[in-house]
């Protein structure tokens, strides 16, 4: 694996024009077929954490407990004991997907609350909406944003969003 990508430090207008429908996969499961490829790399450049192993569309099965089966499309963990989960969308239909993709990962962040699970949230789209973050920051939600394509991958953090 290249361990060398380019990660732009990057303003509001470029992201849009970087990341727009243009520039997105020809579905999510080339999308995220290419974010695991990039992961280790990602997680040590953002978070300095080492990944130990990746699992893709894992099921969280609390069913008896009241809540359906959740398959979220990786769940992460590290050597340094903390968890990740991503939740990746290729949106057809740009904002109405993102918003659905940002209300799974409030049901996922609820369910791993109740069972006491600490994990990083990140939500991975292909398609930069500035609103996604107006809604993560509007809500209040601590979700990072990766946004990617082919070639780039831009990160938004919630923390700097509330300074």
């Amino acid at each position: 694996m290249n361990d060398t990508y380019n990660i732009p430090i990057c303003n509001f207008t470029q992201a849009e024009s970087w990341f727009s429908d243009a520039t997105k996969f020809n579905s999510e499961k080339i999308l995220c077929k290419h974010l695991e490829d990039k992961l280790p790399f990602l997680i040590k450049t953002v978070y300095g954490l080492d990944i130990t192993e990746i699992h893709r569309e894992y099921v969280f099965d609390y069913f008896k407990y009241g809540f359906s089966k959740c398959r979220v499309d990786f769940w992460i963990n590290t050597k340094q004991g903390k968890d990740i989960l991503i939740e990746a969308k290729n949106p057809t239909f740009n904002m109405r997907e993102n918003i659905q993709g940002l209300a799974q990962m409030m049901t996922y962040k609820m369910i791993l609350e109740y069972f006491g699970k600490d994990a990083i949230l990140i939500y991975a789209t292909s398609v930069f909406n500035f609103l996604i973050i107006k809604f993560i920051y509007d809500y209040k939600l601590p979700f990072d944003l990766f946004t990617l394509n082919q070639n780039s991958v831009a990160y938004f953090s919630y923390k700097d969003l509330s300074k």
